[in-house]
């Protein structure tokens, strides 16, 4: 599903109208790569929790 979904908002290009591909491929990307970058943030932060 997750996998799938980056799929769709990084590589598809079938979109009717490109710039509507651009901005949802610009948006996706940033909003996917943010929330992965979130969640490391968070497991570094629990990592130290537990190594205090």
């Amino acid at each position: 599903m997750f996998i799938r979904m980056l799929w769709f908002f990084c590589v598809e290009k079938d979109w009717v109208n490109f710039g509507g591909w651009l901005m949802g491929r610009f948006w996706g990307c940033r909003f996917v790569f943010g929330l992965i970058g979130m969640e490391e943030r968070l497991s570094g932060f629990f990592w130290r929790l537990t190594l205090a």
